[in-house]
């Protein structure tokens, strides 16, 4: 070896290797590991799934997401037959290649609505080509997924994608005229995205309610039936109307109480009057959790011991009103409600809530 050569090292023990791989899955950026995606056949396999697992789609980038879904994108016929199995390396096409993509995406977060309209486009290719759905079986061989019917699902993981709209996307649709901007708009797009096993989460803008319950996340809630439902920086009020018999879990993270009427707390009654109207809509067992929950303007329920914490003393005053007013054939056993008070612990992400809520419901 000359002084000109560049000095070879020994190749790393495979476990070695095999480790450091561990923690670059886990500590690296989107970048890096797009840039060791294409070092290797086995690092594209493995690294890919990771970078399309939880997406925020912006106007920015949502164009540059859906290539090869555009109106002049074609699949290759030996392609169409079972399109949604084999490795993404394998495919051929750009659309194969999008839709293989596409089918490792878990979590989709829609930040504005030029998003919401680029999306409607590629799902509208999607439905084009005419590729058939894959089998419900495919979804879980030993548990058939819980979807009535077989649907053709943009995103089309195995596991339940979950859907989150932004306050951003929310708020814009105050202002927005487009035609997408109607209960059948938001339906198609979403029945397009959400099986029943996935979640839906919003966050409420800051401000008063606003039409976008009624007009939009009521329709939503009632025709594509998530079964779990995550509503985040809310503000008391008419939440009653968002539900149906479909939704079976749902968490709920009010806004920062400012000023309480020391007789009366809005949160409490909004939770005693949501729980009880569902009760009645579904025979099916229920769970609540409830963050962010101010103790001020509590009433006092008889027969609640003093010397229990203040979220159970909450908790148990809302189950004991809504069993009430629910009557003695309804209400043995059908709520399930944890309560999370004001403060540190309720400082948690939609992605938290989110998780807590389906631990709630396997260990209840």
């Amino acid at each position: 070896m000359t002084d000109a050569d560049p000095q070879k090292f020994p190749y790393l023990p495979e476990d070695v290797l095999l480790i450091i791989l561990e923690l670059v899955e886990s500590t690296a950026s989107p970048s890096t590991l797009a840039s060791l995606a294409r070092v290797s056949r086995s690092l594209h396999r493995k690294f890919i799934p990771l970078l399309y697992k939880s997406i925020t789609l912006t106007q920015h980038n949502c164009s540059a997401f859906f290539y090869g879904l555009s109106s002049a994108d074609t699949i290759k016929e030996d392609e169409r037959e079972e399109w949604w199995e084999g490795e993404l390396e394998d495919k051929k096409s750009a659309v194969a290649r999008r839709l293989a993509m596409l089918g490792c995406v878990q979590n989709v977060r829609l930040e504005d609505f030029e998003a919401v309209t680029i999306c409607h486009s590629a799902i509208a290719t999607f439905l084009s080509l005419e590729l058939k759905a894959p089998p419900n079986s495919w979804y879980n061989p030993k548990k058939p997924t819980d979807d009535t019917r077989s649907r053709r699902l943009l995103f089309h993981s195995r596991l339940p994608t979950n859907v989150h709209l932004s306050s951003n996307l929310l708020d814009s649709l105050r202002t927005s005229e487009s035609p997408l901007n109607t209960k059948t708009g938001w339906i198609q797009l979403l029945q397009r995205m959400l099986k029943t096993s996935g979640v839906l989460s919003m966050e409420q803008p800051e401000g008063p309610a606003m039409p976008y319950v009624s007009r939009c996340l009521e329709p939503i809630c009632r025709q594509v039936c998530p079964r779990l439902l995550v509503l985040d920086n809310v503000k008391e009020g008419g939440l009653h109307r968002m539900l149906s018999a479909s939704q079976q879990g749902v968490a709920i993270r009010f806004r920062d109480v400012v000023e309480v009427n020391s007789r009366i707390n809005g949160q409490h009654l909004e939770v005693m009057d949501l729980i009880s109207i569902h009760m009645r809509r579904t025979p099916k067992p229920l769970y609540y959790i409830i963050y962010n929950v101010s103790s001020k303007g509590v009433p006092t329920h008889r027969g609640v011991p003093v010397q229990i914490s203040e979220n159970e003393r909450i908790r148990i005053s809302i189950v004991s009103y809504v069993s009430g007013i629910a009557g003695p054939n309804r209400r043995q056993g059908r709520v399930k409600l944890k309560v999370v008070m004001a403060g540190v612990e309720s400082e948690v992400s939609v992605e938290k809530m989110r998780n807590d809520l389906v631990e709630f419901m396997k260990t209840c």
